[in-house]
């Protein structure tokens, strides 16, 4: 993950808003907004005004990201981050669930796609319950 630089404040890794905007695929006035809102504050900010992330705070923006890609709005991601501290193999496990529920939905999406494709090729009507399999929210 880029380049690491050593606190001089503390004893952990920690990134420069570029470096970590860069890395995550945000834009750094997306941080700030983050940070605006009490989303995501740095760890720190540099005599200059550098804004710096450390590893907790790393997983945070994970998670959020995680949460936004899976169409969770920010409210809501701030409010389930204020109602459950955050440690890091925990908060990487329930990303891990998230994501395979995520996984497990797009897995039926496709299998009814192919299934449909395989129906009409047959010339066979068209299984509307197992066509919107993975559209819903409800799991199968």
């Amino acid at each position: 993950m880029g380049r690491v630089q050593r606190s001089k404040v503390s004893a952990t890794y920690e990134w420069s808003i570029k470096e970590l905007s860069k890395q995550a695929g945000v834009t750094s006035r997306t941080l700030r907004h983050y940070a605006h809102i009490g989303l995501l504050e740095p760890s720190r900010t540099g005599p200059n005004g550098l804004r710096f992330y450390d590893a907790e705070r790393v997983l945070v923006l994970h998670r959020i990201l995680v949460l936004r890609h899976l169409g969770t709005d920010l409210n809501t991601i701030k409010e389930a981050l204020a109602a459950e501290p955050v440690v890091m193999e925990s908060t990487l496990r329930r990303q891990l669930d998230l994501l395979g529920a995520e996984r497990s939905r797009i897995d039926r999406q496709i299998n009814a796609v192919e299934g449909a494709m395989r129906r009409l090729r047959s010339g066979e009507y068209l299984d509307i319950t197992a066509m919107f399999d993975g559209l819903t929210t409800e799991v199968a």
